[in-house]
């Protein structure tokens, strides 16, 4: 186990920007930069300390252009053929 605890759990609009994260394989960092917010800003949101309607607004519209231009991600049965899904 690690030694980190969590002090704040990620609120339902940070766990979608978690999931985009780890289907197109970019960083909390990258999207940021990309959205053109602060990294810091971002994270305080996803836990919820802040509202940041401003920053969700950029971050999803980001977001949204990104699945557009890119397209869908690969299906995980391409990717890991040994998984199977349920």
């Amino acid at each position: 186990m690690s030694s980190r605890t969590i002090k704040y759990a990620r609120t339902e609009w940070g766990m979608k920007v978690i999931n985009f994260k780890h289907r197109y394989g970019i960083s909390l960092k990258e999207i940021a930069e990309k959205a053109g917010v602060r990294a810091a800003s971002m994270n305080a949101v996803m836990v919820g300390k802040h509202p940041g309607t401003e920053l969700r607004e950029k971050v999803d519209a980001f977001i949204a252009k990104y699945e557009e231009t890119v397209g869908a991600p690969k299906p995980i049965q391409t990717i890991l053929p040994h998984v199977q899904q349920v």
